[in-house]
């Protein structure tokens, strides 16, 4: 079996590290652009947690990427401190926050529409941006002391087993992700019922998906009344006109007869957003699985096949950065 060809493949890196800075920055930053674009989306969390998700991915592109595209570029050695967070930041923490935040979204998605998120309007930029923060928190709590367990910052190595290993892996990569599918699979089988966008509330429905019925409403002219008192007050003190009051300019006795337009709501706003939480957490899936499935697996494989799967699956998962923001900019375009 022919070895490697370590020019050709650091050749690849080099490209492809350039693509993807460039594309996710662009991808991610536009999705930002789109999001803030809505009303009121400070108040509302699941714009929030978009722009939180969007900045984790821009972070992955200038900070990992750009650790990688320096080795390979350059030949040289980074510190120590540099090249361990830049990878554990695209192996661990990224996916950890990725995941908990689509199930966050999910849990939100039902709180909203069954109205127990609180809809006070003083407190809706708040609990917005704790929404937004929590994915982060969690990670601070749970998983950045996991993986920073074994790390011996004074002798400038990790000194880590095989099983804390894999713990790493399951808890900041494999369990966010199956818990992600899971749970974005089962509100697709929950009825929710639809919101109106409104000052107070911050959230939205689309209007496109808006069903008017229209109603003929009577309206009394209350002017005509009072109109016609004064132009009949008028009419007695002024001796140099007519003795009959004068014709209001309001002739019609009768209530006004108005057509208005009164909105009910449908649920295919909800029903959309079921899907693309579940076609985007089943893309992080997809995506991220197969990398920490490798780091995980206990089967005996050559030393080729593993460095052709490890630079494979590392490009699939950063390729989650560019899939998933895409996929929600066309989903904020279209609702």
């Amino acid at each position: 079996m022919p070895d490697i060809d370590h020019d050709a493949l650091s050749k690849a890196t080099k490209v492809l590290c350039v693509l993807f800075i460039v594309i996710v920055c662009c991808i991610n930053a536009f999705l930002i652009f789109i999001v803030a674009r809505k009303p009121r989306f400070v108040s509302s969390p699941w714009c929030l947690m978009l722009i939180s998700l969007s900045i984790a991915d821009i972070f992955l592109a200038l900070f990992s990427l750009v650790v990688n595209a320096r080795l390979t570029y350059e030949h040289t050695s980074l510190p120590f401190g540099t090249n361990l967070t830049a990878q554990y930041y695209q192996t661990f923490i990224i996916s950890f926050v990725y995941g908990v935040g689509l199930i966050l979204m999910a849990v939100e998605l039902i709180l909203r529409h069954r109205r127990l998120t609180p809809f006070l309007k003083r407190y809706l930029v708040v609990v917005a941006f704790a929404f937004s923060a929590l994915p982060w928190l969690v990670m601070l709590v749970i998983d950045l002391p996991l993986i920073l367990s074994d790390v011996n910052w004074e002798k400038s190595q990790v000194e880590g087993t095989p099983e804390r290993s894999r713990a790493k892996i399951w808890v900041s990569v494999l369990v966010p992700a199956i818990l992600a599918v899971v749970i974005c699979l089962v509100i697709t089988f929950i009825n929710l019922e639809p919101v109106m966008n409104t000052p107070e509330t911050g959230y939205r429905l689309s209007t496109r998906f808006l069903a008017t019925s229209h109603e003929r409403r009577f309206i009394p002219d209350y002017n005509h009344h009072h109109v016609q008192q004064y132009h009949q007050r008028q009419t007695i003190n002024n001796y140099h006109t007519s003795q009959h009051a004068t014709e209001s300019q309001h002739p019609n006795n009768h209530p006004a007869d108005v057509t208005f337009q009164t909105p009910t709501l449908s649920t295919t706003n909800a029903v959309s957003e079921k899907c693309v939480l579940l076609f985007v957490a089943l893309i992080y899936f997809i995506c991220v699985v197969p990398q920490a499935a490798l780091f995980v697996s206990d089967s005996k494989i050559s030393v080729r096949i593993f460095l052709i799967l490890l630079h494979s699956f590392y490009w699939i998962c950063n390729f989650r950065s560019i899939l998933t923001p895409a996929i929600w900019v066309f989903y904020c375009a279209e609702f």
